[in-house]
């Protein structure tokens, strides 16, 4: 999500999310006073220029930065444009009042709309690029037909300047803000106002409606608001030093931007009014800010050297002690259990004393009264022995003795048994005396190395909490100097990079501007020789032409030729036949001016007669019969003078017929020559047109793969800067 801001000649482009300039764009013109994001974020309108000098509009590609769009030429600065969401027209006006559409594509002058009063102050396109409202520092508020430039609704209703417009998401409802220190509302199906409210003292000067049909605002009361689409006021932000000129919203963020006089740019969560930070407008060069953020480096690690040492320091004598403690712990707990064993083996060994002692007692006695009986039996078997000797017959005696001396070896064997069991037994009395002299000498030495284990843990018990205090709080201040040492290596880098990305694209692009320069004077010289070649091809085609043309008119020359033979021979026919009918119409005048002077004659004499003879009714039909004819014939005369004089003319339209023809075939006959030479310059001349439309079109051919490789090398360096750029990746 970006961020545009004006600054002097240029545009600052900041990441609304973690307020850092991402990128800036020269708007060497002048200063831009009107910014405009297209509805899709890709483009970015600039209007400006230099007051009462010069207007210009320019839309930036936002991903490569490139100018794609430059309109206007206006005598003033501009004030307000914006582009429509489908990015085929931009609007601009200013102080000459005059709103002009542009079509993107061509640049053409699409309207110009003259009904403004005042400066054009702000002019904005529905989302849907259907109308487009446009205000001016007189209050007049109008909506126009974007492709039509025609007025579709004005919108009275401020009493002071226009200052701002912004449509509602669905294109129905448009926002206004007005010095009158007002927001309104308005509808576009009747131009009707749905809302009125007085949003900042003193003068609104910025509205912008959001994504969710909430509206954001600022006036010269300082203090930028976020409202309802009502009306209602939801959060007065921290008020300015000075008047707040202009509100923009984050939707993707959810941030609030704000300006004042000042320049002074504040950044606020929507959410809770909390301001997270603030934009910064003149921002200093790289190398200065590389300057700097070495400077801080150098002064971070100064101050880090000293708490790294402390830390180290720390570390070293809470990890000694630690560790003495540990150990101590250890042998605490060692030594308890040793003295815990030692103890446990103390009372076993007691335990086996007394057990041992009295089993020795019991195998004593009983070993003792074994013993004490022992020589009673053996003086009785002795006894019995000696008995059965005297007496050897004696059965009884003998069996008694048997018994007897049985017995004794019996009891001589348990005797014997007592006696080693009770030396056992003594054995283990003795042992078990000795394991509990030694017993509680280890009971003795446990217990004295417990309680020194035990006396040592305590000693160091409260030496450990102390260590860990300080290098905790050496630890503290060792990882935030640490990061603040990080973080201003990562700017000396950052700057480090930047300055090499500045360096590395301003050659990038004087490769660009060198390979551009090669590829038109490579186009230049392909056009040029485009241009021989198509020369060269119409002066071939019109020797074709020419040729064509000679030889059609040689044939033309020849078939006249023939053709006035022709018409020749059938005018001399023609004028004999006129003669021939000129004389028979020449002999019918002279007979019929023959026949009526001879009737002439007749009539006379008649007339003669018929003064002596008056009353002769012979006479008199003869008179008058000679008078009809000479009528008649005069008629027939007259009739016959006429075709005479017809067929004296034809004759002499005849005549002139046979002289015309026959100059006719004379001139063709004359100019043939000519026309022969014309078609043997012609066919000579050929060949010259023919090789050079040859050569020239070799030579385009074998200019192409050249340009094609200019080409190449200008995409090849556009696709290094758009690696550079981040735009794609290496191949």
């Amino acid at each position: 999500p970006l961020a545009a801001l004006s600054s002097h000649k240029q545009v600052l482009l900041y990441n609304t999310q973690t307020l850092d300039l991402v990128g800036v764009l020269p708007f060497p013109e002048g200063v831009p006073r009107v910014l405009k994001f297209s509805r899709n974020g890709n483009l970015l309108l600039a209007g400006g220029g230099v007051g009462g000098a010069s207007g210009r509009v320019i839309v930036w590609d936002i991903l490569t930065g490139e100018r794609i769009i430059e309109v206007g030429e206006e005598l003033d600065e501009v004030l307000a444009a914006d582009i429509s969401s489908d990015q085929k027209l931009v609007a601009l006006a200013g102080p000459q009042r005059v709103v002009r559409i542009y079509a993107t594509e061509t640049g053409q002058l699409l309207h110009e709309i003259r009904k403004h009063t005042e400066w054009v102050t702000s002019m904005e396109f529905s989302p849907d690029s259907v109308l487009l409202a446009t205000g001016d520092r007189n209050g007049g508020l109008f909506v126009w037909e974007g492709w039509t430039g025609r007025e579709y609704l004005a919108l009275p209703g401020h009493t002071a300047a226009i200052t701002d417009v912004s449509w509602r998401g669905d294109s129905n409802v448009v926002a206004s803000s007005s010095e009158d220190a007002t927001i309104r509302l308005w509808e576009m199906e009747n131009g009707s106002q749905v809302k009125n409210w007085a949003a900042h003292a003193g003068g609104a000067l910025s509205v912008e409606f959001t994504r969710d049909n909430r509206l954001f605002s600022c006036g010269r009361d300082k203090i930028s608001k976020l409202w309802d689409a009502n009306g209602a006021q939801q959060i007065a932000f921290e008020a300015f030093g000075d008047l707040a000129m202009r509100a923009t919203f984050c939707n993707e963020t959810n941030r609030a931007i704000s300006g004042d006089w000042t320049g002074e740019i504040r950044v606020w969560n929507a959410a809770d009014g909390v301001r997270v930070g603030q934009l910064v407008m003149n921002v200093p060069p790289l190398e200065n800010r590389l300057a700097d953020a070495s400077q801080m480096l150098t002064a971070k690690q100064t101050a880090h050297q000293p708490l790294a040492n402390a830390y180290q320091a720390s570390q070293t004598a809470y990890e000694k002690v630690k560790a003495e403690f540990t150990a101590a712990q250890q042998q605490a707990a060692q030594a308890k259990t040793k003295a815990e064993a030692a103890a446990a083996t103390l009372a076993t060994a007691k335990e086996t004393l007394v057990k041992v002692s009295a089993d020795y007692s019991a195998a004593k006695k009983a070993a003792d009264e074994a013993v004490a009986a022992l020589p009673v039996i053996k003086q009785a078997a002795e006894t019995a022995e000696a008995a059965v000797v005297q007496a050897p017959d004696d059965t009884a005696l003998a069996t008694a003795a048997t018994t007897i001396k049985t017995t004794f070896v019996e009891q001589e064997k348990q005797t014997n048994a007592a006696v080693a069991a009770a030396a056992e037994k003594l054995a283990a009395m003795q042992k078990a005396t000795a394991d509990l002299a030694a017993s509680e000498k280890a009971a003795t030495e446990t217990a004295a190395a417990l309680t020194a284990a035990v006396a040592n843990e305590q000693r160091l018990m409260p030496l450990v909490k102390p260590a860990e205090d300080a290098f905790n709080v050496a630890k503290t201040a060792f990882d935030q100097s640490a990061a603040e040492v990080v973080s201003a290596q990562q700017l000396v880098s950052r700057w480090t990079d930047e300055l090499a990305f500045g360096k590395k694209m301003v050659e990038l692009m004087a490769r660009r501007g060198e390979a551009m320069k090669m590829l038109e004077e490579q186009e230049n010289s392909l056009a040029a020789l485009q241009s021989t070649a198509d020369e060269a091809a119409a002066a071939l085609a019109k020797g074709d032409g020419d040729l064509t043309a000679a030889k059609t008119e040689l044939t033309a020359n020849e078939t006249a030729y023939k053709t006035a033979l022709t018409a020749v021979d059938t005018a001399k026919k023609n004028l004999v036949a006129s003669t021939q009918a000129k004389n028979t119409a020449t002999a019918t005048v002279t007979t019929l001016q023959q026949l009526i002077a001879k009737l002439g004659e007749t009539s006379g004499k008649a007339d003669e007669t018929l003064a002596i003879q008056k009353d002769d009714p012979a006479i008199v039909a003869l008179a008058q019969s000679v008078k009809t004819v000479i009528a008649e014939k005069t008629k027939l005369l007259e009739a016959a003078n006429v075709d005479l004089v017809a067929k004296t003319e034809a004759e002499k339209v005849a005549t002139v017929a046979v002289a015309t023809n026959e100059k006719a075939a004379a001139d063709l006959l004359a100019a043939a020559p000519a026309i022969q030479k014309k078609v043997a310059d012609f066919t000579a001349a050929l060949p010259p047109l023919q090789k050079l439309a040859q050569d020239t079109a070799a030579a385009v051919e074998a200019m192409k793969p050249t340009v094609v490789t200019a080409q190449g090398q200008v995409e090849s360096v556009a696709r290094e800067i758009a690696v550079a750029r981040g735009l794609q990746t290496e191949a």
